[in-house]
């Protein structure tokens, strides 16, 4: 949805820091100059056997 909005999305390869994902604004438009948003993912899963 990122990447259809107009942000750069990044999948980064190397684990800087535990962020997994970098989302960025391609221009300083707005208030906020060069928006960006790092992400650091985590699942979970259980699995039951009965």
């Amino acid at each position: 949805m990122a990447a259809v909005a107009g942000f750069s999305v990044d999948r980064l390869e190397l684990d800087f820091d535990s962020i997994e994902l970098h989302i960025t604004a391609g221009s300083g438009e707005g208030s906020v100059s060069f928006p960006e948003l790092k992400l650091q993912l985590k699942c979970t899963c259980a699995i039951r056997l009965t």
